[in-house]
């Protein structure tokens, strides 16, 4: 089948997997490096096993960072070989070079009773972490192993193509059929897909904040232009005064904004670090976004200074044109 699917024009590479990256699906092994002594407290580590063949990594875009990936040298009749993800070596190698390293891992088994001794493989290659499950969350460690040296009945077909993945979706069911027809073929998504599909809880919830958080920001222009707007009205009288002893209506004006100004950015410096901190607190709840978003940050102090600035600029715009006699009248 593997073949038959190789020879679809479009198809770079393509490869037998029992894990796909954010599918969630990860089956977990446990395991110990040969040579470092046990631990009798926690017990052995655990590490997601993953089956694949040969092409797996290049089809999946996955970076070998150190040593080599599988190929077809790799059968049921040579040596058992494994690659491990660097979250792996970073938290059981202690700065030691895995390749060339042995780890012994637990056979697959159904029930507890049928447990069979564990078999070992040699680190032959690293790669860097990918995320089985959910995006957020840290790195786990990862073991990979060939899928002809531990076959397992249900499997996945990861395809790399040029072009459009969906128009090769017939053509694929139809290389698949000819080997055997009935073999189905389900659930057969891109990896842009599946990455909109792992987002949509994170996606929903952050629709909702970006509404109260327009909502909030919308409220909060309206309160500083109404406070501002108040504050330079009671000013009225000030600036008649000024204006009969001979200042400029430009520098009323000047005055005003440049009072304005300074407790505007006053406030969005204290409303920044705030920003911050419920950034920071907010981190687990995202994926991609960074405690400190630069240009979040700039808009939303952009508007609320552009609201308090023209919260200034109206009222003391009124209160330049007074009449002199009629605001000292009125005082």
């Amino acid at each position: 089948m593997l073949e038959s699917i190789k020879t679809v024009p479009g198809v770079d590479k393509a490869a037998i997997t029992t894990v796909v990256p954010l599918r969630g699906a990860m089956f977990g092994r446990q395991f110990r490096v040969v040579g470092q002594p046990a631990d009798d407290v926690s017990g052995p580590p655990n590490a997601s096993f993953t089956q694949v063949t040969a092409e797996y990594h290049e089809a999946m875009g996955i970076r070998v960072t150190r040593g080599r990936s599988f190929n077809a040298y790799d059968t049921a009749n040579s040596q058992r070989v494994a690659m491990v993800n660097e979250a792996l070596v970073k938290r059981y190698f202690n700065g030691v070079d895995p390749i060339g390293q042995r780890i012994l891992v637990d056979q697959f088994v159904r029930d507890v009773e049928s447990k069979k001794p564990p078999l070992e493989w040699q680190i032959v290659g690293v790669f860097h972490n990918v995320r089985l499950g959910e995006l957020r969350g840290t790195d786990d460690p990862e073991i990979d192993v060939p899928f002809w040296q531990s076959p397992f009945p249900y499997a996945n077909v990861a395809v790399r193509t040029h072009g459009d993945p969906h128009d090769l979706i017939k053509s694929l069911a139809g290389a698949v059929s000819a080997v055997d027809p009935d073999v189905p073929i389900a659930g057969v998504k891109t990896m842009d897909e599946l990455l909109v599909e792992s987002l949509a809880v994170d996606r929903l919830g952050m629709l909702l904040f970006t509404s109260f958080a327009v909502l909030g920001l919308l409220l909060s222009a309206i309160g500083i232009y109404g406070v501002m707007a108040f504050a330079v009205s009671q000013r009225t009288q000030e600036f008649g005064v000024r204006i009969a002893l001979g200042a400029q209506r430009s520098r009323i004006l000047n005055l005003v904004l440049r009072e304005g100004t300074r407790l505007a950015l006053v406030g969005s410096l204290i409303g920044l670090a705030g920003a911050y901190l419920m950034g920071r607190a907010l981190r687990s709840t995202l994926y991609g976004v960074e405690a400190l978003d630069l240009r979040a940050f700039a808009a939303v102090a952009f508007v609320l200074l552009l609201a308090a600035l023209v919260a200034c600029l109206v009222p003391a715009m009124r209160a330049s044109k007074v009449d002199p006699i009629e605001a000292l009248r009125a005082d």
